[in-house]
Parts: C-alpha cells; structure tokens; sequence
C-alpha cells in the first residue's frame, strides 16, 4: 500500500524519527513520525484515522516546535497512516524549518 502512494509523491521521503502529536481527533496522541518531505510524512500511530481527515501535527524538530495543518492520505489499520501537509494553510516558516530539518538530516533537500 505505501508503495503505491510512493508513485504518486511530488517530494521524496526521508526516514526520520521525530516524537509528534496528532491533533484534530477526539484526544491528543503522542505518536511517532518516521518519514517525512516538504509535502507530508508517515506516522507511526496505534490510533485509528480515515483516508480524508484533517489533522493538525505537531512535531518536535530539533527542539522546534511546529504546528501543521495536515490531512490524512491512507491509513494501514492501527499501525500508522500517510498525509499530506494543507500547503494552502501551512505558514512559510512552518515550511522553511521542515526544508532546514531535513538538510541538517542529510536529505539534501
């Protein structure tokens, strides 16, 4: 299933682990990113979501805080889900510190 939607990115992904939580659904979650590109990511939750919803993360980048609106792309059962970042409500700092992220990572980007 991931690699389906793996055809369809616009930005690659890189592997990460950065400590977020969801916001957006009926509690506050403290889950785990393991992907992420300037257009979204993969979280690794035990929480349950549907393809559609919109979400709000917030992520701990580097001991940065940042708060993006989202939506769900896929989810695979209680194991995690895909999203896209809602680049029309995401802010440009929120942007240029996920682009700064992921260059101190490695990714080139």
């Amino acid at each position: 299933m991931a690699t389906q939607h793996a055809d369809r990115r616009r930005w690659p992904r890189y592997s990460v682990l950065v400590p977020c939580r969801i916001e957006g659904i009926s509690h506050r979650t403290t889950v785990r990113l393991t992907e992420l590109s300037i257009g979204g990511g993969y979280v690794d939750a035990n929480t349950r979501l549907h393809a559609g919803a919109s979400i709000t993360l917030i992520m701990d980048l580097d001991g940065t805080k940042l708060s993006v609106p989202a939506r769900v792309v896929y989810a695979l059962g209680r194991t995690g889900f895909g999203f896209a970042f809602d680049t029309n409500d995401m802010l440009a700092t929120a942007r240029k510190e996920i682009e700064q992220f992921l260059r101190r990572k490695g990714a080139g980007v």
